[in-house]
């Protein structure tokens, strides 16, 4: 065989090897569908401990795989919120405590990204909705452990967050700890 031919095989094949590893990669990378099927595949009930702690910390690894808008969008169908309800207490601490410093970053790099106004409207729409009682994630965690994760979820806000940032959210903040104080 030519030394041109084989050169070109080489090439035609090492491309066909990244497409299929791309491919692959792909399809392997968790979306809200995939989050949400392997829900439903994997119920809770009727699982041993062992193997709801597995579901659980998968389900957490894939949650931590999908982008700040793939997760808004898992809250607005509540399907977190009805994966939370199966939970013992326990487990919803765990599972909080695997998500929430991924979900916090998220947070604070998508408001750093946004324009002053974007961030006005977004911290507008959260202190509204706050006011309006809108379900709050932990709501479903028992009181005791909703303040200590509150706290390190603002703890890690305000490192990720530029300074602007945490001044225009600090209404937001502050309306959260008058509603703790509420709980309490």
């Amino acid at each position: 065989m030519h030394p041109l031919t084989r050169a070109a095989v080489a090439v035609v094949a090492l491309w066909l090897a990244v497409a299929a590893a791309w491919a692959l990669a792909k399809s392997l990378q968790p979306t809200p569908e995939r989050f949400a099927a392997y829900l439903r595949e994997n119920p809770l009930a009727g699982a041993d401990a062992n193997q709801r702690g597995e579901i659980i910390g998968r389900a957490a690894h894939m949650l931590n795989g999908l982008d700040f808008d793939q997760r808004q969008a898992l809250r607005g169908d509540n399907v977190i919120r009805g994966f939370a309800e199966e939970m013992t207490e326990a487990e919803r601490s765990r599972f909080f405590e695997l998500t929430m410093p991924g979900s916090v970053r998220q947070f604070a790099a998508e408001m750093n990204r946004m324009t002053p106004l974007e961030r006005r409207r977004a911290v507008k729409r959260m202190r509204r909705e706050m006011e309006a009682g809108r379900e709050n994630p932990l709501d479903i965690l028992p009181g005791g452990d909703v303040v200590p994760l509150m706290r390190e979820g603002r703890e890690n806000f305000l490192r990720e967050a530029n300074a602007t940032v945490r001044q225009d959210m600090q209404p937001v903040f502050d309306e959260a700890e008058k509603s703790m104080a509420v709980q309490r």
